[in-house]
């Protein structure tokens, strides 16, 4: 049903509003458009109030032919759904890019070409901002993924995550009026000539203001369900030589019944230091296996591996493991797995 035409429905709550006492004006106010946004006009609404009065028994049905000729086939309306879902990963698809790619629907205003795709359940929405997977990791990383989904829960519980992440702190009232707008959101409803779009309460923040302000540096480590978080000093930054601190320092209490060790492959965790260090030299590190996956800042749940946690301080450190980027992982076993691997842990590491 077209967003401009009453449909059954709302021709009934029209009339259930009608016997409440409601005029024309205050039913337009209540009344959407099939769109979710826009309203009818009084006049729409009193022109079905008359119907109504001079018509008791109408249902809100139309009367056959007396509906304007669609401009559109069944097969037409199916190739515009389908070529826009073809090419929105290309290109910017827009009502007057598939007016030029279909020839017939030159004719068509830009009202009707939205229309069919609306009734498709399609809305002209803003794209989410999410890094993919690169087309040449998605093999790699849909049988890693299905070799994690096979993988028993007791073997799963006995992975370790590591991984850091930086947060910028407000350096002066200038730095913290622009994470004050950020915390507004990118949306704000305001005039749709835009007249007021440079006002102080519509303008978004600037696009400066992102990694502004004193970094605090934080490197944590989530076993056993419980994230244990260690705060740089500052002026440091994650190297070989701090790394190797960090292991000999925290690994022994924070790993606790963990076997393997999950963690990117950033060029500081896999240089010669770290893994030539007193307490790796003690165990028998094996890599198991090399897999793509990210370590987020976000809440979620990922295959079942781990559930995020939030250590509530001056900052909040998310630490997950999510499959969405191409960062490298390295699985490595831990000292308390010295004894020959299982039948669950071999599957996790071959040979």
């Amino acid at each position: 049903m077209s967003g401009y035409q009453f449909s059954p429905f709302e021709i009934g709550q029209i009339k259930a509003h009608m016997y409440h006492g409601f005029g024309a004006a205050q039913i337009a106010r209540i009344l959407v458009k099939a769109d979710g946004k826009s309203q009818w006009s009084d006049k729409a609404v009193q022109n079905q109030i008359d119907k109504l009065e001079g018509e008791p028994t109408w249902r809100g049905e139309r009367r056959e032919g007396s509906r304007r000729p669609r401009k559109t086939t069944a097969k037409q309306d199916a190739e515009i759904v389908r070529l826009l879902l073809q090419r929105r990963g290309e290109q910017k698809v827009t009502v007057a890019v598939l007016r030029k790619l279909l020839t017939w629907a030159r004719p068509l205003s830009d009202t009707a070409l939205e229309e069919r795709l609306r009734d498709a359940g399609l809305l002209y929405l803003r794209r989410r901002r999410k890094c993919l997977v690169p087309t040449k990791y998605v093999a790699d990383r849909v049988r890693y993924c299905e070799g994690v989904k096979r993988k028993h829960q007791k073997t799963l519980d006995q992975w370790a995550y590591s991984d850091g992440t930086v947060f910028y702190l407000d350096r002066t009232e200038v730095d913290n009026e622009s994470t004050q707008r950020s915390a507004l959101g990118t949306r704000v409803w305001r005039m749709a000539d835009g007249t007021d779009a440079l006002y102080h309460d519509c303008v978004g923040p600037s696009s400066y203001c992102k990694g502004q302000g004193v970094a605090v540096r934080i490197w944590g480590l989530l076993a056993a369900g419980v994230l244990n978080v260690y705060v740089l000093e500052a002026g440091e930054v994650m190297n070989r030589w701090l790394y190797t601190e960090l292991i000999e320092d925290y690994f022994p209490k924070w790993l606790k019944d963990c076997s393997y060790l999950v963690q990117d492959f950033e060029r500081c965790l896999h240089s010669e230091e770290p893994t030539t260090c007193a307490y790796v030299r003690s165990l028998r590190p094996h890599v198991c296996a090399r897999v793509r996956i990210c370590v987020c800042v976000c809440m979620c749940r990922c295959l079942c591996l781990c559930q995020c946690l939030c250590v509530c301080a001056s900052v909040c450190l998310f630490v997950c493991v999510s499959v969405c980027l191409c960062s490298c992982v390295s699985v490595r076993l831990l000292p308390h797995a010295t004894l020959p691997p299982t039948k669950a842990q071999n599957n996790i590491c071959p040979g």
